[in-house]
């Protein structure tokens, strides 16, 4: 099964040590599923008026695995890297 991540050739990174080790990224979306099997490395901050850190409609929790997914299905480029996600969009918007 091809992955997106071998498309671009990223074992050759991977193979060199850059897995995204020591690296602190951002993302400013709608949040990412709260509890997600895929994901180690995760700090979460809400900045709406919604009382949840929970991406309802999935699309953080997508950007946030093609960055730095760990499952070996479903793997981001950038595995190890730290992710910061910053729940900017309500369910609403």
């Amino acid at each position: 099964r091809s992955q997106v991540t071998s498309l671009f050739g990223a074992e050759v990174l991977w193979s060199k040590g850059y897995t995204g080790a020591k690296v602190k990224m951002a993302i400013f979306d709608i949040g990412i599923q709260a509890n997600h099997p895929h994901f180690q490395n995760i700090k979460c901050t809400n900045w709406t008026n919604e009382d949840t850190l929970n991406d309802n409609l999935g699309h953080g929790t997508f950007v946030a695995g093609v960055i730095a997914g760990g499952d070996a299905e479903c793997l981001g480029f950038a595995p190890d890297t730290e992710i910061y996600a910053f729940r900017v969009s309500s369910d609403a918007q």
